[in-house]
């Protein structure tokens, strides 16, 4: 950039070209760029990237989706952590679970993935993105049984012939027991926040003993903390 700030392009292009896979590509790298946009505007200090600019059309000028993004500095968990003395991994462990901490204080409306964001940024949530062959409708779902019950249903259906067992029987029994295992004696357990559902060593940035950076947003869901 003219004041000497370096920026990231981010091109994918290992996408496949049939219908469902593309729309499935061009949902999660949308709904990164959502989730980003909606960090940055409730907290401008998170360790997550500014994105400027992005084009998903694989007709662009450079024949794949893309996005440029703010360049954070320092090297992922994997390569650091070896070199860190043991107050310094302790540390770097209390600056990720506090940045985590201020990242579940965003409550989200529902269960299920960011899907747009209105014109004063307040989210609108949809289904999970999920890969083209999965079966299940994904959301939004307004509270954790409602979720657990979508979630059990298709495999109610699964073929008898194959088990010994009652299939419905053994999922109905799933179900009761997993409605018993939410804990509900703290009521803000249960309301939906934004999760990052790949939070690997290669995701992770470190800078100076602190987390610097938290980045591959692509798949986001809205989740309980329960």
């Amino acid at each position: 950039m003219a004041d000497g700030e370096l920026l990231v392009a981010r091109i994918t292009y290992n996408f496949k070209t049939d219908e469902k896979s593309y729309q499935w590509n061009q949902d999660r790298l949308t709904r990164e760029i959502l989730v980003l946009k909606l960090l940055k505007h409730l907290d401008q200090t998170l360790p997550v990237p500014q994105i400027y600019v992005w084009d998903f059309d694989s007709s662009n000028s450079v024949d794949a989706p893309f996005s440029v993004m703010e360049r954070l500095y320092g090297e992922d968990q994997w390569s650091a952590w070896p070199k860190l003395t043991s107050e310094e991994k302790i540390k770097f462990v209390q600056s990720l679970a506090e940045a985590l901490g201020r990242i579940f204080k965003i409550s989200m409306p529902s269960i299920g993935s960011l899907e747009k964001l209105t014109n004063e940024n307040h989210p609108i949530v949809g289904p999970f993105v999920r890969i083209p062959s999965d079966p299940r409708t994904g959301g939004p779902y307004a509270t954790i049984d409602e979720y657990l019950a979508a979630e059990l249903q298709p495999w109610r259906a699964s073929d008898q012939s194959e088990y010994e067992f009652s299939v419905p029987e053994l999922f109905e029994r799933l179900h009761v027991l997993a409605h018993r295992l939410v804990p509900r004696d703290d009521p803000t357990m249960l309301r939906p926040v934004l999760f990052h559902n790949d939070l690997d060593v290669r995701n992770v940035m470190v800078n100076d003993g602190i987390v610097s950076g938290i980045i591959d947003w692509e798949v986001c869901p809205n989740f309980t903390l329960s």
